[in-house]
């Protein structure tokens, strides 16, 4: 605060202190509004003042800053203009991101954005655009994200074979299998044992065979592999079709080690048949 105040409007170290600043109030805004929710807040108002105080230094810096550095900034006075509510400006920042050949990967960062509110919405064709675009940039760090939310735009559309194609795609796919972006080949394993749960759940919607049933059981992790199997089952069971809520039983009863889990199986055989 005290060199932001003091240095002259030309001095080349005045944009990225006020950046600094920016990011400062911006972080310190945050970690306020995480305080303000775990509290159990119904109107949530913590950081308010440094949030508007942080938009108003990136917007002050903005035209300073180097063409390279200027799509990160715009994110941050997007996400700015949404946590103060101000949907219309935040949706002409990120758009203006994306029209700037110039931003690189921020561009990607924008489109992400713009489909999340989009998909919010239940905007699920328009937000489908966004994620798409995310996917396709090899070098974006929200590809696993966005691949996922691209998925149940699918099935909300409708398009259940192409959305349960999607859930695979990221159970095979190391670079997906991560919301942020895969650190070092590292999978994030509560992620996809996310996936493979909705692919269970799902996969109840479309035809069900012993192909199916195997390549479930190949595709969930091994932690959440027969919790999965029951889901199918039960989902199957549920939506009134019989025989392959039987087969799924079936193959849960053989392959189960514990002994409570096999007297389930059976007893929902019985049930069946």
């Amino acid at each position: 605060e005290h060199v932001y105040k003091n240095l002259a409007p030309n001095d080349s170290s005045k944009t990225p202190v006020t950046l600094r600043l920016a990011d400062l109030l911006a972080e310190r805004a945050r970690v306020a509004s995480m305080k303000d929710l775990d509290s159990g807040c119904t109107v949530c108002t913590a950081g308010e003042q440094d949030r508007s105080r942080a938009l108003r230094l990136y917007l002050e810096a903005l035209p300073k800053t180097p063409v390279s550095s200027r799509g990160r900034v715009m994110i941050q006075v997007g996400h700015l203009y949404e946590m103060m509510g101000r949907e219309k400006e935040a949706i002409e920042s990120y758009s203006a991101i994306t029209m700037d050949s110039a931003q690189g990967s921020s561009a990607a960062d924008a489109y992400l954005s713009l489909a999340e509110i989009h998909f919010k919405k239940n905007h699920f064709k328009e937000a489908s655009v966004g994620y798409e675009r995310v996917m396709n940039d090899t070098k974006a760090g929200s590809r696993g994200l966005a691949a996922y939310r691209l998925a149940w735009c699918q099935l909300n559309l409708g398009q259940i074979d192409v959305g349960l194609k999607q859930f695979k795609k990221i159970l095979t796919t190391r670079d997906l299998q991560s919301k942020s972006g895969v650190a070092e080949g590292q999978a994030d394993k509560q992620f996809v044992e996310e996936v493979s749960r909705d692919l269970a759940t799902w996969m109840a919607k479309a035809a069900v065979g012993e192909a199916e049933i195997e390549e479930l059981a190949t595709l969930s992790p091994e932690a959440a592999r027969q919790g999965n199997l029951i889901t199918l089952a039960a989902e199957l069971e549920r939506t009134g079709k019989k025989a392959a809520g039987v087969q799924v039983w079936q193959y849960v009863h053989d392959k189960a080690p514990q002994p409570e889990v096999r007297l389930e199986a059976q007893i929902r055989l019985v049930t069946l048949l």
